[in-house]
């Protein structure tokens, strides 16, 4: 609580921004005069009031007055000072002491009190004052931001500003989000010595802690000295603020540290300029990243267009192979990365960013099939509930073509249904095509069944008509009943084939006489109810059977329809039809067989 001026005099205050200290005003100050103390300045009433103003922002409890000009002569004989040099003085616990500096300003001023006064060891409003112990405690917590002040005094005028700094961060600091302390040489030698070997210049000196990883790699704060410009430095590193700006469609530069808790806020993703402060391409470019921010504010909520500075932010440089300026990607919401590497125009960026995420571009005729990239394959592969058909193609292949408007019409018959028409530009997304199965020539068409590994994908080798390809995905999707497949009646329970015959299984059967506790050689062909190859190849298995008719105990001949129970299948390594695998008995060993 600041010093009472109950013992000045008032007559004299109606026109003084302070209170005005009379003779007998001071005469009565030194008798009451504590711990807190004040400031008396001679002849300096304007500048007395900045610095009281000044002591109230920082929360420095020392009062301020202004000596009444008739007493001036009067009160500096009492405190044996020459007024000539001596714009201020303070008393405090009994002691007299003249300001001795050329420098008025209330910083300075500011500086001064708290190095004559006990104040120097004690926090500074929100800036604590902490010793090695404690600021391990405040700033090296993995979810917490801090901002620490090095110097070789237990106070400096940048201490002020800093604090000042502070008390614009109440909520943050309260709630435990950040922290901000003060290390001197003095009470934190070990924290300071440590903290100075990374600095740039001499003390005193401002560092940033970021969250995790970042906690031991601070980095030093350059610029002015002013509460806006470290305020803004903080913001552009913490990430405070970030998200509103983002929401106004501004293009707001990312660090190391805000980078990925913005990518979360997006649910597509960012598309990012990693530039350098002195390249002349990125300063021709920059104009047109503000115009792309602003032209895709409708689109904000699925992505963002933001800047990196990669001169500085050296973590996001290395993560993202940053070989050459500018560097433009775009980072998918879960971290995948496509480099741009069109020109840098403002229709080639826009119609990047559209369909990156895959909206229609504007302008571009309307499409009723799904439009697989890098960035978004892993989305829709994860969100493959009801099947996906997809066409890997080549923009310059003619079969692709020409195999267009049929492939359009199937992706207008299935858009009501759960079951995904897709497409992918395989020589282009090379990422998401490495995937599926290997693509020898285009087109080349897969089935993806639900929730399935897209390695497991099945190429389809029938007709490129419509009817051809939607009786497939009918069958695929079990909506057509006169192609469904038969299902076979597996065996009953304990009854496990007849020799000269092959024995059809289920999953439970196949795990009986496949499992640890077997009692003879399996061998087992995989196949499927629509599959020509399996077709042809039945009538020799069914001779294959006979001919082991006499070593039925031994060996037996069977078939599993893969399709209908897929499990054990798919823990085979079952890609294609037929696959024919051997259990051996003594060995436990399974052998595949080469079509």
């Amino acid at each position: 609580m600041r010093l009472l001026f109950s013992v000045l005099a008032s007559a004299a205050a109606a026109s003084a921004a302070v209170e005005t200290i009379t003779e007998k005003g001071y005469e009565n100050l030194v008798k009451q005069v504590g711990r807190e103390g004040i400031l008396i300045g001679f002849g300096k009433e304007e500048q007395m009031a900045e610095i009281d103003e000044y002591f109230k922002d920082i929360q420095l409890n020392i009062a301020v007055g202004a000596a009444e000009q008739e007493s001036i002569s009067a009160i500096t004989d009492m405190m044996d000072m020459d007024t000539g040099t001596t714009p201020f003085a303070l008393l405090y616990g009994g002691k007299k002491v003249r300001y001795p500096l050329e420098d008025t300003s209330p910083q300075s001023v500011a500086h001064w009190v708290r190095s004559q006064t006990e104040m120097r060891d004690v926090d500074n409003g929100y800036l604590k004052l902490v010793d090695d112990d404690q600021f391990s405690s405040l700033v090296f917590l993995p979810s917490r931001v801090a901002i620490a002040l090095f110097d070789t005094e237990e106070t400096s005028p940048l201490s002020d500003i800093v604090s000042a700094v502070a008390n614009e961060y109440e909520n943050d600091i309260l709630a435990g989000e950040l922290s901000f302390v003060r290390a001197t040489k003095r009470l934190a030698p070990t924290r300071y010595e440590f903290g100075m070997e990374t600095a740039t210049n001499d003390p005193p000196q401002l560092a940033f802690y970021g969250r995790r990883k970042e906690k031991y790699k601070p980095v030093f704060y350059n610029g002015p000295h002013t509460v806006e410009a470290i305020k803004e430095w903080i913001d552009s590193r913490s990430g405070a603020g970030l998200i509103e700006k983002l929401k106004e469609n501004m293009l707001v530069p990312l660090s190391d540290a805000t980078f990925d808790p913005v990518l979360k806020t997006t649910s597509k993703g960012m598309l990012v300029l990693l530039h350098a402060p002195w390249c002349g391409h990125c300063k021709r470019v920059m104009p047109t990243f503000k115009t792309l921010a602003e032209d895709l504010r409708q689109l904000r909520s699925k992505i963002l267009i933001t800047t990196v500075d990669a001169t500085v932010e050296k973590t996001l440089s290395r993560r993202f192979n940053v070989n050459g300026y500018p560097t433009i990607i775009y980072v998918g919401k879960h971290g995948d990365s496509v480099e741009y590497s069109g020109d840098r125009s403002l229709d080639s960026l826009t119609e990047f960013s559209y369909k990156q995420i895959g909206e229609q571009v504007p302008g571009e005729e309307p499409t009723a099939v799904t439009i697989l990239r890098d960035a978004n394959i892993e989305d829709i592969v994860n969100k493959n509930t009801a099947g996906m058909f997809i066409k890997f193609y080549a923009p310059w292949c003619g079969h692709c073509k020409r195999m267009a408007p049929a492939y359009e019409k199937l992706g207008e018959h299935f858009s009501k249904k759960d079951v995904v028409i897709a497409k992918l530009d395989a020589t282009k997304h090379t990422t998401a095509a490495g995937k599926f199965p290997s693509v020898s020539g285009f087109p080349t068409l897969m089935w993806l069944a639900p929730g399935a590994d897209p390695m497991s994908a099945e190429k389809y080798k029938a007709g490129r008509d419509f009817e051809a390809m939607k009786k497939w995905v009918d069958y695929k999707t079990g909506t057509a009943p006169d192609t469904a497949p038969v299902k076979e009646t597996p065996p009953a329970s304990g009854q496990l084939g007849t020799a000269g015959s092959v024995l059809h299984l289920n999953a439970d059967t196949y795990k009986q006489l496949t499992g640890a506790e077997r009692s003879k050689g399996v061998l087992v062909m995989f196949h499927a109810t629509w599959c020509g190859h399996c077709k042809k190849l039945a009538p020799d298995y069914e001779k294959l059977a006979k001919h082991f008719a006499d070593r039925f105990d031994s060996v037996v001949i069977t078939k599993y329809n893969a399709p209908e129970f897929p499990e054990p299948a798919k823990a085979a390594g079952v890609k294609s039809f037929p696959t024919i695998l051997y259990v051996d008995l003594p060995l436990y060993a399974m052998y595949h067989f080469v079509k």
